[in-house]
């Protein structure tokens, strides 16, 4: 991420988004607050787009670090909501942090391999 001009913008929303966030897991389904959340992202304001971002990648990152902690339909739930709003969240002025979040979406996969979690998120799209 070195010499990316939304690097210094990326660790300050990262920071902000995880502030309060470890060890608050939700459970159930997450459907329609996931696709809330992408319904206000496309008409919202760059910097809440920037810490909507932040905040993905956040949980994501959490979410593969603490897999013991969710059950294997949470994690995929999750996963789906949170690709939802990423997209929603698409700008050019972020495209480093939605590459951030599918290499984050990659090393969630990788994990839950590690795990013995068959593959239940869906293969990335070309």
């Amino acid at each position: 991420m070195e010499d990316l001009e939304t690097a210094p913008w990326f660790l300050s929303a990262l920071e902000f988004a995880s502030r309060g966030h470890k060890g608050q897991v939700r459970r159930g389904s997450n459907r329609p607050y996931k696709a809330a959340q992408a319904a206000r992202m496309k008409d919202a304001s760059p910097s809440a787009r920037l810490i909507k971002l932040a905040d993905q990648i956040s949980n994501i990152r959490d979410m593969a670090s603490t897999l013991d902690a969710w059950d294997a339909d949470a994690v995929a739930n999750y996963a789906a909501g949170a690709e939802r709003v990423v997209s929603a969240c698409w700008t050019e002025r972020y495209q480093e942090l939605h590459l951030e979040f599918r290499r984050e979406i990659d090393r969630l996969r990788r994990a839950l391999r590690e795990h013995g979690t068959p593959s239940i998120l869906p293969e990335p799209r070309p």
